[in-house]
């Protein structure tokens, strides 16, 4: 993976579920009570809330697309995703 690229957006419930996971850090649970604990809230949120989270996620995938189209025309997203070879161009610039 490339250090350089941009960090991938999260959707609405991974932002919703870190937020919950903040809040439930000094309960100690295991990982299969939180996750009940994750779809319960999820399921029970109320519409303005989940609207919230939404829009933050829709605007978070925004940022990241924008910041990709940027990334895309870096060498380094070239060299990694294929479109370059490094040691051609190399090798074919020192003869």
């Amino acid at each position: 993976k490339d250090p350089n690229a941009p960090v991938r957006w999260k959707s609405a419930y991974q932002t919703f579920r870190d937020d919950l996971n903040r809040e439930l850090a000094d309960r100690n649970l295991d990982f299969v009570e939180m996750s009940k604990l994750h779809s319960e809230k999820w399921a029970n949120l109320p519409p303005e809330q989940r609207k919230w989270y939404e829009d933050r996620a829709k605007t978070a995938r925004e940022n990241y697309e924008r910041q990709m189209s940027v990334y895309r025309q870096t060498e380094s997203y070239k060299v990694r995703s294929g479109k370059v070879c490094a040691l051609c161009e190399q090798v074919s610039t020192s003869q």
